[in-house]
């Protein structure tokens, strides 16, 4: 998955992500882990922070997962259920999940589209499916508060560059959370706009 360095950083090797070799299970649920723990301790909201279904998607190769898994659409069936059971239906009301989702972005570039091309991913569909499964998990926890975030990489470690433009309309449109974590005002989102809901050009904005 090639990454390059932010402004003023050094280039390094590209971090080597990894692919499904064997049938997926849960050896120890750390999120649920973690919740409990939380809750036990704290008559406070707790906030849990999961991997989104974006990420799953490209962890599917073709030529080196085809063993554990025939096909995509099997292999999706997989974290799909697994992340549900991650949460252990245990979400009560005023609780908050923030699903990590920055392979969403690929999309606003050439080159993040090429990364999921690299994968088999068909760059038409892809944004409908996993907002699809996004939602799918949401709608399975009505009392929970769920947060979805956006972001390019980390500051010395880019993945993609770009505005939103690419995906605005669907995925701000589609996605059934309650809010959305955005970068702005940095150089990989491109040129700032303020938020019309909250008029901030902070760099996350959660209207």
């Amino acid at each position: 998955m090639p990454f390059h360095a932010a402004q003023g950083q050094s280039d390094e090797p590209p971090p080597r992500l990894p692919a499904v070799t064997h049938k997926l299970g849960i050896a120890q649920n750390l999120p649920l882990l973690e919740y409990e723990f939380a809750k036990a301790n704290t008559d406070r909201a707790v906030k849990v922070t999961l991997a989104g279904m974006t990420y799953a998607s490209v962890l599917w190769v073709p030529g080196i997962s085809d063993e554990a898994y025939p096909d995509r659409a099997q292999y999706m069936a997989s974290p799909r259920a697994h992340e549900a059971d991650r949460q252990g239906g245990r979400g009560r009301r005023g609780d908050y999940v923030q699903l990590d989702s920055p392979r969403y972005t690929h999309l606003v570039s050439e080159e993040g589209q090429e990364n999921l091309r690299r994968v088999g991913l068909d760059t038409e569909t892809w944004l409908g499916q996993m907002i699809e499964y996004d939602n799918e998990l949401i709608s399975a926890f009505p009392d929970v508060t769920f947060a979805v975030h956006l972001c390019r990489g980390i500051t010395a470690r880019l993945s993609v560059e770009g505005g939103y433009d690419a995906i605005a309309e669907q995925l701000f449109n589609d996605l059934a959370c309650d809010r959305i974590l955005a970068e702005y005002d940095s150089p990989a989102p491109g040129p700032s706009r303020r938020c019309a809901s909250c008029r901030t050009t902070r760099w996350s904005c959660s209207a």
